[in-house]
């Protein structure tokens, strides 16, 4: 009867918290039932998505201010800090640098091709 208490106490105190809770013990219990499913590590995917070491030196350089920022905020990134999904994790914050790196260095070469052409355009008029 006393755990009884204890947890409609915590509901009481946090109830999205204790939601999420409820949620992930459903997940887990869930996935016991089921064969895992495992993907192949792939150790050169860094290398595959042009990741090279300045940009690891760059997210290792500011990944701690940006963990210091959110800290501040309330906010607790890292492996498994929401529900069971891994949005902190220092690898992954790599693989968003890189992506966004290629996709501003994409869209600057497009830019740049349609100010030549905007260019020849008007000295055509």
């Amino acid at each position: 009867m006393h755990s009884l208490f204890v947890y409609l106490r915590r509901v009481a105190q946090d109830p999205a918290g204790s939601y999420n809770y409820f949620v992930d013990r459903v997940a887990h219990w869930s996935a016991r039932k089921k064969p895992r499913l495992e993907y192949p590590i792939n150790h050169d995917w860094r290398t595959r998505i042009g990741l090279n070491d300045d940009d690891r030196r760059k997210t290792d350089k500011l990944w701690p201010s940006i963990l210091n920022t959110l800290e501040k905020q309330g906010i607790r990134p890292g492996p498994q800090s929401y529900l069971f999904w891994n949005d902190g994790d220092p690898a992954f914050i790599q693989a968003v640098w890189c992506t966004l790196r290629e996709l501003v260095l994409r869209l600057l070469a497009h830019l740049k091709e349609l100010d030549r052409q905007v260019g020849e355009m008007e000295g055509q008029i």
